[in-house]
């Protein structure tokens, strides 16, 4: 589903170190050095640039999911089992090792285990042919008069409507074919990004004759669509790394992948545990944190067409359906940021945040 153009050299002469980390780095601190280096991998060395391990997003993804918070180091969430190549080898070779492996970055040690130099394949130019469906047809009915003529995800943020930032940063990350689900001013919607030419994409139309939820509108797509489908809501505003999330799907051989986020609620009261009317624990205003449904999806085509047509059908029903026939559920953890505009108060922070980034 991805077609890539692999450039592949050193980058011995080219920084290569910064492909390297510490292993008492934090775990977040990780995270912002893969993002800034376009997801490639990381390689954890010692005081001695003595290889130890490596760390990829799906690493970080994976011990988030264990339990391992973010501000641990990074040793709690690497690989210590990796493909390295000898000083000795070709770079024919050590290119085929990258081909074969499926790898994007091959350490080079010496004899002691130094880490000389790092051969990548950079992937700057992958292409995906996945379809994007983009959810875009509620009525946003919680922002109340500001919906009132213009669709949820047609509002305006920094300057640009929501879906508009939603579908430039997934054209950024090389996806080009979408579907935007419409129901709610339709007109709207349409005219404003019409065939996609202009945003550098392909668009078409799943047109609700009725509301049909949040999974509904699957049913609208071509039968013979093929691939995993990334599927998310027309009113977020994330810095997700989208290509990184759907190599996570792929890597896992998962049939459906659901992003989550953690959400904390927090008693304002003490709370009393008792046990045969007597008290047995008290716990002073304690917290609790719950994994949440962020509303962005990767589904495999087989998947979608469990969805019936013409019928109202939420995405929490096909996940307990996939769940009542053991079809298992991948998670991807967000960590990055993530703002579901459903409110007047979220519409207000989106429109702070990004106006700061904008300045």
């Amino acid at each position: 589903m991805v077609k890539e153009e692999y450039l592949v050299g050193s980058l011995k002469d080219k920084n290569w170190h910064k492909l390297l980390i510490p292993s008492e780095v934090s775990i977040r601190e990780a995270m912002e050095r893969i993002n800034e280096h376009g997801g490639k991998g990381l390689f954890v060395v010692d005081t001695d640039l003595i290889l130890v391990g490596s760390l990829t997003d799906g690493d970080i993804r994976r011990a988030l999911l264990k339990g391992i918070s973010i501000q641990e180091p990074i040793y709690k969430a690497m690989k210590s089992d990796l493909i390295w190549a000898s000083e000795h080898l070709s770079n024919d070779e050590k290119q085929r090792i990258l081909l074969e492996k499926n790898i994007q970055s091959l350490p080079v040690l010496d004899a002691q285990r130094k880490v000389i130099e790092i051969f990548v394949m950079d992937r700057s130019g992958d292409c995906y042919e996945n379809p994007v469906v983009l959810l875009a047809g509620g009525m946003g009915t919680r922002l109340g008069k500001i919906t009132q003529n213009l669709p949820k995800p047609m509002v305006e943020v920094a300057g640009k409507p929501i879906l508009e930032h939603i579908i430039n940063r997934f054209v950024e990350q090389g996806f080009k074919n979408f579907f935007l689900s419409v129901n709610y001013k339709a007109d709207v919607i349409e005219n404003y990004f019409s065939s996609g030419d202009k945003f550098k994409c392909h668009i078409e139309y799943l047109r609700e004759s009725k509301r049909l939820g949040t999974a509904g509108p699957m049913s609208l797509l071509p039968h013979d669509l093929k691939g995993p489908l990334v599927v998310m809501n027309g009113d977020l505003l994330t810095q997700v790394n989208l290509s990184q999330l759907l190599r996570f799907h792929m890597d896992h051989h998962a049939s459906i992948t659901m992003c989550v986020r953690e959400y904390e609620i927090n008693i304002p009261f003490g709370v009393v545990e008792t046990d045969d009317g007597f008290v047995r624990s008290f716990h002073e205003k304690p917290s609790r944190v719950f994994k949440v449904n962020a509303g962005i999806y990767v589904i495999d085509a087989d998947i979608a067409r469990k969805v019936p047509k013409d019928e109202y059908f939420d995405m929490s029903s096909l996940l307990n359906l996939l769940l009542e026939e053991n079809i298992e559920i991948a998670c991807f953890p967000i960590i990055e940021r993530w703002i579901d505009v459903g409110r007047e108060s979220d519409l207000d922070m989106a429109r702070s945040v990004y106006s700061k980034d904008d300045e």
